[in-house]
Formats: structure tokens, sequence, C-alpha cells
């Protein structure tokens, strides 16, 4: 791949490398040859620099944190300001060949407007829509959701390409005015080329469910163990949490296992390396994914759909819009917030038969169309249009 000197700098409002979109394409555009460097936040014990295979990651002095509208917006114009000062470093030390801006912030995006008028291509990556993720947390709120499309809009415009990660939300954003011709969908399925061996299968019968990713509310845990709870009445039943999140949540969580005394049937297993979070799930007798219901998660496509898919697993999950375009006849679905829906699925999808095989094979139909390979030949060709002066 022909390109300008210098490295491809991802400039990403979270942690590195446990976002595991952002380590899977800084990974993926190394194996291409090519030199990535990463800016990032910094949390707790982190060193402010390092390589992590063979990427340089280079973190600025802020954590990531969550609140009010106005915790966000001096967390997100603090990084944009620790960010720059740190990409001029970069430039200046090892020159730019690309900026890969990954949202949120959409805003993100402007530190390389200048860099872009002088030639260097600029990528924007759309984890989530900003107008649908304010909605979703603040829904009270009237005029941020406008000044959030906004936003988006002209993040869009000054960018070369825009990845998206689901159809659902690249068609979100051509009918919002994005050009078509810019949008570039990359799904969040996982790189599994070297997945480790499996972790040894639990020591018992009946349904044993693992979710690994950020604990929070909008993933709805709590539904999770209120099914747990119903299940586990006629069949031995366990759930094994790992990853980490809000610390009030967390409590909430811990309160809610005491009240249904779940004591001794969940277990929080802590944080996890991304290269083992496979291994853990491989013990999951069915592939659960439990989210809410609000504008941001009926636009999602996570991760974790497709690490059960790869693991062969019975499928069930939330119907919402984007996951149930995605795995129509792949998955059962139940109904957000519906514990006892959640069960029912539970014990259909443990129940396996001729229906449930079908619907795995069709999963990994799915899967073929959306593994990494082939998102790794999409990254590829924004790249070499790019390079090309497309």
């Amino acid at each position: 791949m022909a390109s300008r000197p210098g490295p491809i700098v991802m400039i990403a409002y979270t942690y590195y490398p446990w976002d595991p979109r952002v380590a899977r394409e800084a990974e993926t555009l190394v194996r291409m040859g090519r030199e990535v460097h990463v800016v990032c936040a910094r949390d707790d014990g982190e060193p402010p620099s390092e390589v992590v295979n063979r990427v340089t990651v280079h973190r600025v002095p802020l954590s990531v944190r969550r609140g009010s509208p106005g915790v966000y917006a001096m967390q997100y114009a603090s990084f944009f300001a620790l960010a720059a000062r740190e990409l001029r470093r970069i430039r200046h030390d090892h020159g730019l060949a690309a900026i890969h801006a990954h949202s949120l912030p959409d805003f993100i995006a402007f530190l390389g407007f200048v860099p872009r008028l002088r030639g260097v291509p600029l990528i924007l990556d759309l984890h989530e829509a900003a107008p649908e993720i304010y909605r979703a947390r603040f829904p009270q709120a009237r005029f941020g959701p406008r000044l959030a499309a906004l936003v988006e809009f002209l993040s869009c415009l000054i960018a070369n390409r825009v990845i998206t990660v689901n159809e659902t939300t690249r068609d979100l954003l051509a009918s919002r005015g994005v050009p078509p011709e810019r949008l570039v969908v990359v799904y969040n399925s996982p790189d599994h080329a070297a997945r480790p061996e499996p972790a040894a299968p639990p020591n018992i019968s009946g349904h044993h469910l693992v979710y690994a990713g950020t604990v929070d509310a909008e993933r709805d845990l709590a539904t999770l163990f209120r099914a747990a709870d119903e299940l586990r009445r006629t069949v031995p039943t366990s759930v094994v949490i790992y990853g980490k999140g809000p610390p009030e949540y967390r409590a909430y969580l811990e309160g809610l296992v005491d009240g249904l005394n779940l004591g001794a049937h969940v277990t929080f297993g802590g944080t996890i390396p991304r290269e083992r979070v496979l291994s853990h799930l491989d013990p999951a007798t069915v592939g659960v994914v439990t989210y809410v219901r609000n504008p941001i998660t009926e636009v999602g496509l996570p991760n974790k759909v497709f690490e059960f898919v790869v693991l062969d697993k019975p499928l069930v999950l939330p119907d919402l819009r984007a996951m149930r375009r995605a795995f129509e006849g792949s998955a059962l679905f139940y109904d957000p917030g519906n514990a006892a829906d959640l069960a029912a699925k539970i014990r259909l999808a443990s129940e396996g038969g001729a229906e449930i095989d079908a619907m795995r094979r069709r999963a990994q139909l799915v899967y073929e169309a959306a593994k990494w390979d082939v998102q790794t030949r999409r990254l590829a060709a924004a790249y070499e249009a790019m390079d090309a002066g497309d």
C-alpha cells in the first residue's frame, strides 16, 4: 500500500489495548505493513507510552469519566486539547501518513482538519451514532441531540472516509445527508486467528451463562440475573460476569444478587485480556446478549454477538432493530427488559433440536460475510482509495 511517509495516527477517547475495535484495526493495519501510533486516554497504573503488538501507544494524562452533559463536555474538550498536543509532537518526530479518528466524540475528526487541507487523509470511525446516544443517555434533553447531529454531520463532511459498524448506522447517516460514497461498513467482528485454548468447562449441568464486556446499565445485566433466578428454580444455573464499569452500577448488581439470593450462582470475574475473551466465553451453554431498548441500542450490533457465533453457540438476542436485521432467522429474540421472556428463550436455545441447529448454521453464514478477514479487506480498500487520492 503506497502512502505518505510517517505513521497512521489513531486518536481515541478510550483505553488501549482494552478497546477491541481500536486494537483490532490498529493491529490489522500493522499487519498490512503500516506504522501505527495510537493516542488515547490513560487508566490508573498505565505507562504514558509503550509498544503493544507493534502498535506505538501514546497515553495522555486523562482518564475516561462519565456523568452529566457538562462532565462529558469537559472530558471531551480536555482530551481534544491533550490529543492535539500529542499529535503535533508525533508529526514533528515521525511525520504523518493519515489520521484515523475514533468517535465518540465525533469532533475528534477536527484534529485532522488542517492536516487534511495539506493532503493528509482523514478517516472518521463512528463506533456509535452520537444523536442516538445523547437521546439514550439524556432523554429529557432537547437541544443536545440537535447539536450532536450537527457535529456528526460536519465531522463526516471533513473526512475522506466514514467507517460505520453496520448497515443500519450507515443508512441512518446517509439519511442525514452524509454522502453515501464516503461510507464504509466495518463490522465489530472478532479477529480469532490466534484463538487460545478454551478454558476448562464449568462443573455444572444445566445453564451456564457468561458475559464479558463493559458492565453498565445499558448492558442490562439486571435482566440477565432475574432470568437466571427464574431458570435456577428448575435447572442448575450459573452466571459469570467479566469486565468493569461504573462502580455504582456494580454495587447495584451486587445488591440485586443478594436480594435474589443468587450469591451461589453468580461470579464477578474481573477484567480479562482481549485475547482471552473467547476462551472465557467458550464454556457458555448459550450465547446470551442483553441490552436495554433505547435509541443507540436499536442501531448497535456488538462484537459479543459475533464472538458467540465464532464459538458456535445458539444465540439469544434482544429484539432490537440492527440485531434483528443482521440475525433474523439465526437467533431467538427476547423482549428487552423482560426477564421471563429471556428465561424462556434461554430454555428453548438450551434444549437444542433441529430448528436451533438450523439457526446456528444460518448464524455461521452471517458470520462468513462479516468475519474479520472480510472487514480487513474493507479497511484496506478504504486506505488504498485515500492513498490513490480518492
